[in-house]
This record gives C-alpha cells, structure tokens and sequence, in this order.
C-alpha cells in the first residue's frame, strides 16, 4: 500500500518503476527553444488513484466482477489531452492532496479543473486548497469577470477537448461566491449554476429602477447587504434602508428569512435612502446622528442637536444604517 502523503511515493512517478500499474499519457508543454510535441508519461500507483479519483474507482469495480485474469487487466493506460504541467498538479494532489500554486496559475486554472472533472475528484474538496483559496480570494476583478463567464460557458478548454462538467462548474462558482459574494453579478454567470444555498438579491429604487444585482450565500445579513450598498452608491451621507413585502428589514436578519430564490428566481428588495442632516427633532431643530454602541437590531439613533439640559425627547432607532 502506497502512502499517500509521502512524498517520494509522489516523485517517483516521474520515472518508471516496478511498483506502477497505471501509465498516465499527456502533452508536454512546448520549452524554450524547443516548440515540438511531445508525450510525457506518469508512472502511477492504481491503490492511490482509487482513493481520490472516481474513475479508477470505477474501473476497480469493473474489475472486481470482470472475469479477466489479474496479470491481463494489472497495467492500465490513461491519455489525457492536457499539458504534463496540469497533470503533474492533479497528480500531486491525489497523492499529497495540497496543489502548488505558481506564477501562470491564472492560466491553468480551467485545465487543472477540467482534468479534476475528468479523473471524477471532487472540485469542491480541492477547492478548499489553502493555496487556491487564497489565489481566488487575491484575482483582480476583470479577471474575475472573465473566469465566471468561462464557467457559465462551460467552453472547451484552451481549444481542447476537455471540458467542465455541470457540478464541477456549480462547485467552481459555489466557492467564488463564499470567497467574493461582493463582486459577483448576476449577469456573469449562468442562473443554472447557482446552488440552494445562494440567493439572487435584485436590489429596486422606489421609483422602480434596478440597483443592483447580487449573488449571496443565504445567511448573509441586511447589515452585509447595505455595506455593499454603501460603497456602490458612494454616499456616505445617504442612510439607506432595506424593505421587503413593505416593512423594513433589520440588520440582524439573513436573506434566508425573506423567502426563497433559488436557480432562476430573484429576490428582489426595495432600497430606501433619506438624507440624515435633513431630519429634524421635535423642537424642530436638526436632529443628529449617534451610535450605538451595545449589539443589537439598531446601529444608530438620531436624537435632538440641542445641548444638554436643552434637549427635547426626540429618539429615533436607526437600523443597520437606515
């Protein structure tokens, strides 16, 4: 039995040897002065790939009811139309599970999942890869962009055959959305892909207009929301409020609670705006802002701007910004 977390297990697939029953065949990527073709080949251990990779698993299976003879079904051959870097990457992580994120990641992204897919190793447990994790968290927001659109497009991959599977590219887009909800839009991806757990926020003015549209994990809170809110409307001056089914939300609630819109389906809410200078306490005086500091529904007050001693009973809850 081969251990998979230790490394020279790994190396050695780099050479031939005795203990490998499965040859892995694919594309050597073109080197300086070198731009001929070439085949690379990984010498692998099958008692690994069965562990992580569903179909070697699959062919375990095959094999456990064929009645073929042992030494005529041992040496297995797999060609994958992909560059001997990608595959070096799956590999790695079928045997150590990490993956080694360099400086061209942004362009093997898609062919590194394209091959996950086709191996059958979970996308969303690789995913959760420190390394891409942060890679995806850190990716500058045009290449974002073009990444979600690949996705939803599920086009082939580099101008090769291989392509993304229907659940690989919904756990793709599962992970932009727990790592940069704030910047993914509706319109960049395929409304398909989204997951039960996601919500489709469409943010209305009171004169009807689209705002905004979003895509959020379904525990997200109004507080969260009107953030997001804040820095696109850029008016830090403007409190904004949040109403659904005519009553305005509270900070603390999740898009969870206001109902279901899932797939296809939008919730749509009603952003209100007001202007905080322009309220007055009862004593007709402008009414001044304040926070509250103790946690609660409310993160603000607006009290009369006369000064102690002189005020007048006007209090006002504000919540979560309004």
């Amino acid at each position: 039995m081969v251990d998979t977390c230790e490394g020279s297990n790994f190396l050695r697939i780099l050479t031939p040897h005795r203990e490998s029953d499965v040859t892995i065949a694919c594309r050597g990527i073109a080197r300086i002065n070198d731009d001929s073709a070439r085949e690379v080949l990984f010498y692998c251990h099958r008692s690994v790939l069965q562990r992580r990779c569903g179909l070697f698993m699959a062919q375990r299976n095959f094999e456990d009811v064929a009645w073929a003879p042992a030494a005529k079904r041992r040496q297995t051959r797999q060609d994958l139309d992909a560059d001997d870097d990608v595959v070096f990457e799956v590999l790695r992580y079928a045997y150590c599970g990490t993956v080694h994120v360099g400086l061209s990641f942004h362009t093997r992204l898609l062919q590194l999942i394209a091959v996950v897919d086709y191996l059958g190793i979970d996308a969303l447990t690789l995913l959760t890869d420190p390394a891409i994790e942060r890679w995806l968290h850190e990716l500058q927001n045009d290449a974002l962009v073009g990444l979600l659109r690949d996705v939803s497009q599920a086009e082939a991959i580099a101008g090769k055959q291989l392509e993304l599977g229907f659940q690989t590219r919904r756990a793709l887009l599962t992970k932009l959305v727990q790592l940069r909800p704030q910047d993914i839009q509706l319109e960049d991806v395929d409304p398909a892909l989204v997951v039960p757990s996601q919500v489709n926020l469409r943010i209305m003015s009171e004169t009807g207009e689209i705002v905004a549209d979003f895509i959020l994990d379904w525990q997200t809170t109004v507080d969260a929301v009107l953030l997001k809110l804040r820095d696109l409307v850029g008016a830090p001056d403007t409190a904004l409020c949040l109403v659904h089914g005519g009553e305005p939300l509270t900070g603390t609630q999740t898009l969870r609670e206001l109902g279901p819109a899932v797939g296809s389906g939008v919730l749509s809410v009603i952003m209100a705006q007001r202007r905080l200078d322009a309220r007055k306490c009862s004593c007709g005086n402008p009414a001044v802002r304040q926070t509250v500091t103790k946690w609660g529904p409310f993160s603000h007050l607006l009290v009369c701007s006369r000064p102690p001693g002189s005020k007048c009973d006007f209090i006002e809850m504000i919540g979560a910004g309004c």
